[in-house]
């Protein structure tokens, strides 16, 4: 079965979209499965083939969806001081809101 891909997120370890970079289309309960947890620095959210009004990421600052978060819908987020969340995603889910 082929995966739905609503969103592309892209995790990026300097300002500027920068750096060293991940690609998620899925939820990650784990950023440590990929080498990158708090590390990410800018962020882009681009809506894939089969987004939906009102599709959303939400980074936690701990693993398994626990800790601090905050929402972000498409764009692109070149410094995530902005939300004071600097260096601390460690999870990341596709939402609605």
């Amino acid at each position: 079965m082929a995966q739905t891909v609503r969103l592309v997120v892209t995790l990026y370890d300097k300002f500027n979209f920068l750096g060293t970079f991940r690609v998620l289309v899925s939820d990650l309960a784990d950023f440590g499965f990929i080498e990158f947890i708090d590390r990410a620095t800018s962020v882009s959210v681009v809506p894939g083939p089969n987004f939906r009004v009102g599709d959303a990421i939400r980074l936690w600052s701990g693993r398994n969806f626990t800790g601090r978060s905050i929402v972000l819908t498409p764009g692109f987020y070149n410094d995530l001081r902005d939300f004071n969340f600097l260096d601390e995603a460690a999870s990341m889910r596709i939402i609605r809101v």
